[in-house]
């Protein structure tokens, strides 16, 4: 407790940095399969706890406040990958998204041939979710499957579709 206390009056970042930086990094690695993003998420945390400390607020609990900055950070880090996934499944349908533009390699004559590259269950529950604006728990009632197993499908889909785009892309 004596150890947590100087942290706490101090607020010192490096004695935190030293102090935390590797059980932090564990739970980010626990989380996220790219080392590099876990340690630029990392980075990004005691970044924004000195600022936040260099203004004046207080830091009573120092320890728990940087897990809370990191995990915040994380909660952006997959919102942003998701969304970069939906504006390439978007861009390929022929909708007009900002921040995409328009590829010479036609993307969307790509995107039958991706499909088709599916399984039917997958392919048919990323249709109907992406394509026909079908709720997940609808579709999953109307499949007779569990909510959960109707969201893995169409995350596999999506994950498989925006590897397909990216391989798609760099062969250009």
């Amino acid at each position: 407790m004596n150890g947590e206390t100087s942290l706490v009056v101090g607020c010192d970042t490096e004695l935190l940095y030293t102090s935390y930086k590797d059980p932090l990094l564990g739970l980010l690695r626990s989380k996220l399969a790219d080392k590099e993003v876990s340690e630029d998420i990392l980075h990004d945390a005691f970044e924004k706890f000195e600022a936040c400390r260099q203004s004046g607020k207080s830091c009573q609990h120092p320890k728990a406040y940087l897990y809370r900055i990191a995990l915040n950070l994380l909660s952006d880090h997959y919102r942003k990958r998701e969304k970069e996934e939906k504006e390439v499944l978007s861009a390929c349908t022929g909708e007009e998204f900002p921040g995409i533009e328009t590829s010479p390699c036609n993307l969307s004559n790509c995107l039958g041939g991706f499909l088709q590259d599916l399984s039917p269950q997958n392919r048919d529950a990323l249709i109907e979710v992406y394509f026909h604006d079908t709720p997940q728990h609808e579709l999953a009632q109307k499949l007779n499957i569990p909510p959960s197993s109707l969201k893995s499908r169409v995350q596999r889909s999506r994950r498989y579709l925006l590897e397909a785009f990216q391989a798609c892309l760099k062969n250009r």
